[in-house]
């Protein structure tokens, strides 16, 4: 059996919706005034407001961290790279004034 996903559904709108519905059938099952199940349900409302501000904010956190790891990790394997490039360049700079020299000695 598939495990339901809590935050998926306590940040799905039709949720809150459908919890306002049964609590709000259920309150006038037993007479509970209007008053009373208005009251309760502009509660629930904003307990789900609460929730899905929470679970968004939480998402858009551990996003940005992601990116920000990913954006480290390339930065460590980008850096190592460049001074390796930089070195090869330097090797062959220096290789060229070998050969260079070589050739000078070649012809005279």
């Amino acid at each position: 059996m598939k495990k339901i996903n809590w935050k998926d559904k306590l940040s799905d709108n039709k949720f809150w919706v459908a919890a306002v519905g049964f609590v709000t059938a259920i309150l006038a099952v037993f007479n509970i005034d209007d008053l009373t199940i208005e009251k309760v349900a502009v509660i629930i409302t904003a307990g789900g407001v609460l929730v899905v501000y929470i679970l968004s904010d939480s998402y858009v956190e551990a996003k940005i961290l992601s990116d920000e790891r990913v954006e480290a990790v390339i930065e460590e394997m980008v850096t190592p790279l460049n001074n390796a490039t930089d070195e090869l360049i330097k090797i062959n700079k220096r290789m060229d004034e070998i050969i260079s020299y070589a050739d000078k000695r070649q012809d005279g």
